[in-house]
């Protein structure tokens, strides 16, 4: 069952009206790669906003989707702007319309439900962390997933000379491929571009400590190679006041994805869910 929901497309597990209503992050583009779909499922009065990483899609958060799905939740997880297409339409956003998509689709859920938590992946984890802010619900669950609050300085100083000097446009990455063999359909490069709007909205997020309530949960990979567990953790403590809950397992960065992807999801849906 959870599979065949997965290969849906957005609009399919709510009514033609619903579908009219959803905003675009929550329509999946024509060239969107299999399995990188938009996802949006009305079920109870409790809700869960799930937002991808930066180069990424809703792939990479996509069983904990199911997951949410199968227990009943409301979910919806946009393919934020400049995503799932072409990596040439990621230089051509910037910060703020992430921001604007991921606030449109949590208010297509508010209107459904009675409490919308938020689930932020890697990047994703600057816009939860933000809505989080802007909607202070004392019952609402924040769940910080190897969250994008800091990059080591060797990263941000090399897309800071390459975005000043011009001349490279994308930069290279490592291999993405998981233990599996599978290869997650993400881009496979880095905008110079894009990633400065990345930068952006990671300095604007921890340029001060906000105060946000409800339970936090920050859940870390310890063999995260993209962002560094304890560099994120020092920041997520510095910018974040509020109830925060460290939790780390057995993993890389695609936390669903990876070798200890159900203990990621036991731990997530636990905390979301109150168990």
């Amino acid at each position: 069952m959870a599979g065949e929901r997965s290969r849906r497309d957005a609009g399919a597990d709510v009514s033609s009206h619903d579908r009219n209503s959803l905003p675009a992050a929550l329509h999946t583009p024509s060239m969107c790669p299999v399995g990188a779909q938009a996802i949006a499922h009305r079920g109870s009065r409790v809700g869960v906003l799930v937002l991808h990483g930066f180069t990424g899609s809703p792939w990479e958060v996509q069983p904990l989707c199911e997951a949410a799905m199968d227990r009943g939740l409301s979910v919806a997880a946009p393919i934020l702007p400049g995503h799932a297409t072409t990596i040439h339409a990621l230089d051509q956003v910037q910060w703020q319309d992430w921001l604007v998509a991921a606030q449109l689709s949590h208010a297509w859920l508010a209107r459904n439900c009675d409490v919308v938590h938020l689930a932020g992946f890697s990047m994703g984890g600057l816009l939860a962390a933000l809505l989080a802010e802007q909607h202070p619900t004392p019952d609402r669950r924040l769940a910080l997933l190897a969250p994008a609050f800091a990059v080591s300085l060797p990263q941000k100083w090399i897309l800071q000379v390459l975005a000043r000097v011009g001349v490279v446009s994308h930069l290279g990455k490592a291999d993405p491929r998981l233990p599996s063999g599978l290869r997650p359909p993400c881009y496979a490069a880095i905008p110079i571009r894009g990633a400065q709007q990345f930068l952006q909205l990671m300095s604007l997020v921890t340029s001060k400590r906000r105060v946000i309530g409800g339970e936090i949960l920050h859940l870390h990979g310890t063999s995260d190679g993209t962002i560094d567990r304890q560099l994120a953790r020092t920041a997520v403590s510095k910018a974040i006041e509020g109830k925060v809950r460290n939790a780390d397992i057995d993993s890389g960065h695609l936390l669903f994805q990876d070798r200890n992807a159900q203990q990621a999801l036991k731990l997530t849906m636990d905390f979301l869910t109150d168990v």
